[in-house]
């Protein structure tokens, strides 16, 4: 009998200090997410120049960008699928690294 309540005390003891913990480390505000985004490499149009953010940093695309999955966006901001479609990036639209087009309101969901 003692062995039972001493489980379930250790098993209190456990879960409490489980759930005291500090929420507010884990809850994310717009700011957050806008810097977990940031950290996703892709592809976009600003200001009419086709930009590469990769690791945070962002330059200027100097020449075409295959992207692995045969993917091409080139310097003008055409992007031509490996299906064979094509179509020409408008102001802030973004393309990730693996050829989805991102909405713009929203650049963490693909476009339909």
């Amino acid at each position: 009998m003692k062995k039972l309540i001493m489980v379930f005390a250790i098993v209190g003891a456990c879960t409490t200090a489980a759930v005291a913990q500090d929420s507010s480390a884990t809850t994310k505000t717009p700011s957050d997410k806008m810097t977990t985004h940031q950290g996703k490499d892709f592809v976009t149009l600003k200001d009419g120049k086709v930009l590469v953010v990769k690791g945070g940093a962002t330059s200027a695309l100097g020449n075409d960008l295959t992207l692995p999955n045969g993917t091409v966006i080139k310097t003008d901001g055409t992007v031509k699928s490996s299906d064979g479609t094509t179509l020409k990036l408008q102001e802030g639209e973004k393309i990730d690294m693996e050829g989805k087009l991102l909405k713009k309101e929203d650049s963490s969901a693909p476009q339909k």
